[in-house]
């Protein structure tokens, strides 16, 4: 028998070797990482699943955790004979996936019904701008009413009517873009539509002008965009891609057509100076040197091209502020939201009652549109 190893420094040893190796394992293990819950109840016939994995749901509530912060992608699958009515929570709208971030206590609730699906109608923008000195308005008060509000949208498609109004030293010259004649514009709302009124001065003299086209963030290199301006004649459209182009010669009295091409990732945001509105397009008549601002910015991954879902349970109305989503007899609607926009109040009260509840918490950060649902505030008798 090998007494050496019973020997008292022998066993120090050891446990100081083995001290040693437990220090550098737990030196070596990684921080825990804060974690959050995310809350899935399933109402109806079908499942939410999520992505990462995680959470499986069928009928009822379930819940797992993920990293505190993170996005979390919920897809939801009816059952056979079901469909999606919508989300409610931290999810909203009725598309078949949602992005939730894991919360201290994030909630979300998918409701399945019975039957097939009722398609959503598509969101329609309208945009319209003028040139010189006038306002355009809508018949439906409170849609259009430019130069303060030069775009809304509608879901489902229908009829827009606006009219043109010149100011004292201007006459209007009729419409442009996506309406003509010199009445009132009647515009099918069956996809994007850009109007264009043009008022010209009273009094035009012969000869030419100088045309100034101020870009603001300008030149397809920068990802921004470019303007291209022509008239009656030209041999030649002209182009604009730097911060400011000056036309020559351009002939006092004919309409010339302004056009701005954003470029990919980018949306034109407004004019300035002798063109008001947004519009992809203006038209102005000249009788002297005079200029235009254009600017372009970068869109967000909520465009024109793309709207915004809200869902209601049965009973009462939501509208927005900005006008552009009023979901009254329908469970579901949609408008186009620009990033940048601030959506200053929701309102919600049932039919028939003065009180309600209206909250602030609209946002676009991280490239998409999330909720802030506080503070939450009563509505007293008129609604404010």
């Amino acid at each position: 028998m090998n007494t050496q190893n019973n020997q008292p420094g022998n066993r120090l040893a050891v446990l100081v070797v083995l001290g040693s190796v437990l220090l550098s394992l737990a030196a070596a293990a990684p921080a825990a990482e804060p974690q959050a819950s995310i809350s899935v109840t399933v109402v109806g016939s079908g499942r939410v699943q999520s992505n990462p994995t995680g959470l499986d749901c069928g009928v009822g509530t379930c819940s797992a955790g993920f990293p505190l912060g993170s996005a979390v992608q919920l897809s939801a699958a009816p059952s056979s004979g079901f469909h999606l009515s919508g989300w409610t929570g931290a999810c909203v709208g009725g598309a078949q996936q949602c992005e939730a971030t894991a919360d201290e206590d994030t909630r979300v609730q998918a409701e399945f019904a019975s039957g097939s699906s009722t398609p959503k109608p598509a969101t329609v923008p309208l945009l319209v701008s003028f040139s010189g000195k006038g306002r355009v308005t809508s018949t439906t008060p409170g849609l259009i009413d430019c130069g303060a509000t030069c775009w809304t949208s509608f879901s489902g498609g229908g009829h827009v009517t606006l009219a043109a109004m010149a100011a004292s030293d201007f006459v209007f010259d009729g419409w442009a873009g996506d309406c003509s004649g010199t009445g009132t514009c009647d515009v099918a709302l069956t996809s994007l539509r850009n109007v264009v009124a043009v008022f010209k001065p009273r009094s035009i003299p012969s000869g030419t002008s100088i045309l100034t086209i101020a870009n603001s963030d300008p030149g397809v290199t920068q990802g921004k965009g470019i303007v291209r301006v022509s008239w009656p004649g030209l041999e030649q459209e002209k182009v604009c891609d730097t911060d400011q182009c000056d036309f020559e010669g351009v002939p006092n009295g004919v309409r010339v057509k302004i056009q701005t091409v954003p470029a990919a990732n980018t949306e034109f945001s407004d004019y300035g100076d002798a063109c008001t509105g947004k519009a992809l397009q203006c038209v102005v008549i000249l009788n002297q040197d005079a200029g235009v601002g254009t600017g372009f910015q970068n869109a967000g991954a909520l465009t024109t091209a793309f709207g915004l879902n809200l869902t209601r349970s049965g009973g009462g109305a939501v509208q927005s502020v900005p006008p552009g989503i009023d979901c009254g007899a329908n469970t579901g609607c949609r408008a186009a939201f620009k990033p940048g926009l601030t959506v200053y109040r929701w309102k919600y009260a049932k039919p028939g009652e003065k009180l309600g509840m209206a909250f602030d918490g609209l946002v676009f950060v991280n490239n998409h549109w999330a909720w802030f649902p506080k503070p939450w505030r009563v509505l007293g008798g008129d609604g404010e």
